[in-house]
C-alpha cells in the first residue's frame, strides 16, 4: 500500500459527513454566465427603455408637419412612387411617421423606431464596453442615444447611423468567420434595403459604405478573388431582393422601381441647387465641423495602423463617405436642425473607432460634437437626458402600439386641433365634396384635417421641390392632364425669400391658364379647373447680360397676355459645379427695380417665370405685379459673389384669354 492509499481511520460511531447538495444545471449556468449576460443584456436593454423618445407628437400645420401627413397619405392611399408621388422619401418613408394620423402605421412605426433605437443601444454599449467599465459605459451611451430624442428624430438617421457604426465595428473587430460572414453580410443588406426605401439618398450612401465594408471583410479573411466577387454579389442580391420585398410589400407596383431610382437623380442634384441655405450666425460651425471631420479621419487613420493587414484602411473610406454624407446633411440647409444631425451623428460615428490607445482623441472628438451640437440647436440638456421623461414616453407607446382604442383617440385629437388651424368653411367643404382637391403649395395637412377631401396633388406635391426641369415638367404634364384636380385651395405663400408665382414655374404657367378663381375663405382661396386659356408663348426680347447687369424688362403694352421671362447660363462652369459637388451651390437672387427681390433658383430658370398676368389675380403671385418694373438685375450671393459671368435672358408674351372673374 502506498502513501496515498492509506485511509483515515474513522472514529467508532461517527456518522459520515453528509455529501454536498449537487446545484441545478439552471443556477449553475447563471452563476457562471449571469454577469456577462447582464452586461451583455441587461445593461443595453435599461438603457434603451431609459431613452426612448415620445415618438407620437400632436400633429402641427406646417411645412414639415404638410410632409409627415402625405406619408402616411401617399402610403394609406396607394400613390405610386416615382410616378404619381415624387419625393426625396421613399414608401417606407410613413415609418417615420407614427403619430397615425389615419390610424394606419402607427404599430409598425413605433415597433421599427423601437427595433433600430435597440440597435444603435447595443451597438454603442459594446463598442464603449471596449475600453469603459460597465456602469461608465452605460452612462455614455445613455447620453449619446438620449440625443436622438431631440425632437421626433428621422427614423432614416437613426437607421444610417446603425448601419455606419456597424460597418465600422466590423472592421475595428475582430474578423467573423464561417456561417458569421454571410449573417453579416445578410444585415447589412437588410439595413441598407430598409435605406432604400426610406430614403434613396441616404440608400446609396448606406450601399456604398456596406459595399466598402464587406469588401474589406473579404480581404482580411485573404480570401480569393472568386470568393470576393461571391461576397459582394452576396451583398448585391440580398439587398435587391429585399428591396424588392419591401418595394411590394409597401403596396407598390415592381414596373414603378425605375421611375423611383430615375427621379431621385433629379431630386438630389436639385436639392444643392435649390435648397442651399445659410442661417446667419452659424458660420462658426463650419469650423467647428472641420476639427470634428479632422479628429475622426485620424481615429480613422490610428485605427488602420493597428490591423493586422491593409484591408482595414477601408475604414477611413468608410468614414470618409460617412462624414460627406453627413456633412451634406447638415449644411447644405444649414439651419439648427441640420447642423445638428451632422454633430450627433459624427459624434456616434467617433466612437466606432473607440480603442484603449485612441481614447483621448476619440474622447475629445465626441465631446467637440456634441457640445457644439447642442449649442446649435439651443437644447435644453436637462430635459434631454431626464430618465422620467423617457420612462413617461415609453409608457404612452406602449399604450399606442397595444391599443387601438388609444390610437383612435390620439387620432382624432389630432383632427379636432389640425381642424381648429385650418378652419375650412361649411360652403367651402360643400364645394369641394365629391371633387379631387389639391393643396398648393405644399400644405397637405388640410387633408389630415378633412380626411373626407378626395387628395389629387401633382407628383412633386410640394411645389418648391420642383427645383429641376424634369420635376417642373412633370407637374406641367399633370396639371394639362385629364387627372389634374378639379379644385386647388391656394395660399400664396413661398420659402427662403422665393416668389410664391416661381414655385416650379411652367406648372405655375399652367394652373394661371387652366384654373381660375371660384371664392375665397380666411386663410384659402379656392381655384376651379376651367378649359384651357392660353395659347404658345413667343418671344418679345433676348438679352444677354452679366451677372449684377440691370436688364430691361419690355413694357406691358407690347404683351396683351401674360409676361414672362426665362434665364439660361446658370451654373455652367467648372468651378460652379465642383462647389456644388463638395458643399453647395451659389445663391441667385433677381431684383427687381421697383423694390421687389426674390431667391431665384438655378434648376428651373430655364422655365416661364411670371412676371405679370392680366388682371392681376392675387392668388397667383400676392400683390407683386412684377410687369410695371423697368428692369430686373441677377444677381449671385455668398462665396464667389464676386466672380463674373452672363446668362441669356428671354422675355415671352402667352396668349391669354382671362376669365370673367379673376378674384375678389
Amino acid at each position: 500500500m502506498t502513501a496515498t492509499d492509506e485511509q483515515v481511520p474513522v472514529e467508532l460511531g461517527a456518522r459520515p459527513s453528509p455529501a454536498a447538495p449537487k446545484t441545478p444545471p439552471g443556477r449553475a449556468w447563471l452563476r457562471a454566465h449571469g454577469w456577462g449576460m447582464a452586461d451583455r443584456l441587461g445593461a443595453p436593454l435599461l438603457v434603451w427603455l431609459l431613452t426612448f423618445p415620445n415618438l407620437s407628437r400632436p400633429p402641427v400645420a406646417s411645412l414639415d408637419g404638410s410632409y409627415r401627413v402625405a406619408l402616411q397619405l401617399a402610403q394609406a392611399r396607394g400613390l405610386q412612387f416615382g410616378t404619381k408621388f415624387v419625393y426625396v422619401w421613399g414608401p417606407l418613408g410613413f415609418l417615420s411617421v407614427p403619430e397615425g394620423y389615419f390610424g394606419r402605421g402607427t404599430l409598425l412605426s413605433i415597433a421599427t423606431f423601437a427595433l433600430v433605437r435597440l440597435g444603435l443601444v447595443v451597438l454603442t454599449y459594446r463598442v464603449v464596453r471596449r475600453v469603459l467599465p460597465s456602469i461608465p459605459a452605460a452612462a455614455i451611451t445613455y447620453v449619446l442615444v438620449s440625443l436622438f430624442g431631440l425632437l421626433t428624430p428621422r427614423l432614416s438617421d437613426m437607421v444610417f447611423a446603425l448601419l455606419a457604426l456597424s460597418c465600422v465595428v466590423l472592421l475595428t473587430s475582430t474578423p467573423p468567420a464561417g456561417w458569421r460572414v454571410y449573417a453579416s453580410i445578410g444585415y447589412l443588406a437588410l439595413l441598407t434595403s430598409v435605406l432604400l426605401l426610406l430614403k434613396l439618398n441616404d440608400g446609396v450612401f448606406g450601399l456604398a459604405v456596406s459595399v466598402v465594408a464587406v469588401l474589406a471583410l473579404a480581404l482580411r479573411r485573404r480570401a480569393a478573388v472568386l470568393r470576393v466577387i461571391a461576397d459582394l454579389a452576396v451583398l448585391g442580391g440580398a439587398c435587391a431582393g429585399l428591396t424588392v420585398i419591401w418595394w411590394l410589400l409597401s403596396g407598390q407596383r415592381l414596373s414603378h422601381l425605375v421611375p423611383y431610382v430615375r427621379t431621385w437623380g433629379a431630386l438630389t442634384q436639385g436639392h444643392v441647387t435649390g435648397m442651399g441655405v445659410e442661417q446667419s450666425g452659424r458660420q462658426w460651425e463650419l469650423a467647428v465641423a472641420a476639427l470634428v471631420v479632422a479628429g475622426v479621419g485620424y481615429a480613422a487613420w490610428r485605427s488602420r495602423k493597428r490591423s493586422e493587414s491593409f484591408a482595414p484602411a477601408a475604414v477611413v473610406v468608410i468614414a470618409g463617405v460617412v462624414l460627406y454624407a453627413l456633412f451634406r446633411e447638415g449644411f447644405v440647409r444649414h439651419d439648427f436642425d441640420h447642423s445638428f444631425i451632422f454633430f450627433v451623428s459624427a459624434a456616434i460615428l467617433a466612437v466606432g473607432f473607440l480603442q484603449r490607445d485612441s481614447l483621448p482623441v476619440v474622447a475629445s472628438v465626441v465631446v467637440l460634437a456634441l457640445v457644439s451640437g447642442l449649442v446649435a440647436r439651443s437644447a435644453d440638456v436637462p430635459s434631454l437626458v431626464d430618465p422620467i421623461r423617457h420612462v413617461n414616453a415609453l409608457g404612452d407607446q406602449a399604450e399606442l402600439a397595444f391599443s387601438k382604442g388609444a390610437r383612435v383617440r390620439r387620432r382624432d385629437e389630432g383632427t379636432r386641433a389640425l381642424t381648429r388651424r385650418y378652419e375650412l368653411t361649411p360652403a367651402t367643404l360643400a364645394a369641394l365634396e365629391g371633387h379631387t382637391v389639391h393643396a398648393s403649395p405644399w400644405d397637405a395637412g388640410v387633408f389630415a384635417a378633412y380626411p373626407g377631401l378626395a387628395w389629387d396633388p401633382p407628383p412633386v406635391f410640394q411645389e418648391f421641390l420642383a427645383y429641376e426641369a424634369s420635376l417642373d415638367r412633370l407637374n406641367q404634364r399633370f396639371l394639362e392632364s385629364d387627372a389634374a384636380p378639379e379644385f386647388i385651395l391656394r395660399q400664396v405663400v413661398a420659402i427662403d425669400g422665393r416668389n410664391p408665382g416661381w414655385e416650379s414655374p411652367d406648372a405655375m404657367l399652367t394652373m394661371a391658364c387652366n384654373y381660375e378663381w371660384a371664392f375665397g375663405q380666411p386663410h384659402w382661396t379656392v381655384l376651379r379647373r376651367m378649359a384651357p386659356a392660353c395659347g404658345a408663348p413667343r418671344t418679345i426680347a433676348r438679352t444677354h447680360a452679366d451677372i449684377g447687369e440691370a436688364v430691361p424688362i419690355p413694357t406691358v403694352d407690347r404683351c396683351p397676355g401674360i409676361l414672362t421671362f426665362s434665364v439660361h447660363g446658370f451654373g455652367d462652369s467648372l468651378a460652379e459645379r465642383a462647389r456644388a459637388l463638395v458643399y453647395k451651390s451659389t445663391e441667385y437672387h433677381v431684383a427687381f427695380s421697383h423694390g421687389p427681390r426674390y431667391r431665384f433658383v438655378p434648376g428651373t430658370a430655364g422655365g416661364q417665370h411670371l412676371l405679370h398676368v392680366p388682371g392681376n389675380p392675387v392668388w397667383v403671385m400676392g400683390q407683386a405685379d412684377l410687369g410695371s418694373a423697368r428692369s430686373m438685375t441677377i444677381e449671385r450671393d455668398g462665396i464667389g459673389a464676386a466672380a463674373t459671368g452672363a446668362v441669356d435672358v428671354t422675355f415671352s408674351c402667352v396668349p391669354f384669354r382671362a376669365p370673367a372673374v379673376s378674384g375678389p
